[in-house]
């Protein structure tokens, strides 16, 4: 058995391809070996699908947080309307609307006289009650509208707000009326009669003459 050992062993060449062949196997062998030794880094990749279920819950997060925003700011601006609204209710006077003058003076608590004579032809009429203690008979028509309140409260006419300034008084079955206008261009009318407040204010300014037929006229 040694004996052809050594024949085989004296017979056999290695070529120089043989030695390349060999020493890069040799070689790629120690490297695999290194690189079993050491622990091997992976890059962390997501699959396709799960990386667009997240891009796609990433989208959804962003609009619902830009809708929270934009729904709290729509909140805020209503809020801001109804207080200003409500503001402002508080600080108009408020006004009640009723069927018929009877309706109006028992709400008010007193009698609301009528006007038998109107110097232009009425449409239409309106009772509505404003401040504490005060009445208004509204009437409408196409050249003119005629308000007549009557109240309990007590103010100089011509005084502020209350009334515009007082140009003439005449005097009507015994009682001072006091004037607002141009010569006879009358658009306002004020007195004070058994306790109660009385105007009579025209959208346009009538005679003087065609006023008191007006003011003769309320029972």
């Amino acid at each position: 058995m040694k004996n052809n050992y050594n024949q085989v062993m004296d017979h056999l060449e290695v070529t120089e391809e043989m030695q390349d062949s060999i020493l890069y196997a040799i070689s790629k062998y120690a490297f695999d070996l290194s690189e079993q030794s050491e622990p091997q880094k992976k890059a962390f990749r997501l699959p396709k699908h799960t990386l667009s279920v997240v891009t796609a819950v990433c989208c959804i997060g962003l609009f619902i947080f830009g809708s929270v925003l934009i729904y709290n700011q729509s909140s805020r601006n209503d809020q801001t309307e109804i207080a200003s609204e409500d503001s402002a209710l508080e600080s108009a006077p408020s006004s009640d609307v009723y069927a018929s003058r009877a309706a109006l003076s028992e709400s008010v608590g007193f009698e609301v006289e009528n006007i038998q004579t109107v110097p232009f032809e009425v449409e239409s009429r309106q009772y509505t009650s404003g401040e504490t203690g005060q009445a208004m008979i509204e009437f409408f028509g196409s050249e003119n509208a005629l308000t007549f309140i009557k109240e309990e409260r007590f103010y100089e006419f011509g005084d502020g707000e209350n009334s515009a300034a007082v140009t003439e008084t005449i005097e009507v079955n015994g009682v001072t009326v006091s004037l607002s206008g141009e010569e006879n261009h009358i658009y306002l009318a004020e007195w004070q009669n058994d306790g109660f407040n009385y105007r009579l204010q025209f959208d346009q300014p009538i005679s003087e003459s065609a006023l008191i037929e007006v003011i003769n006229s309320i029972q």
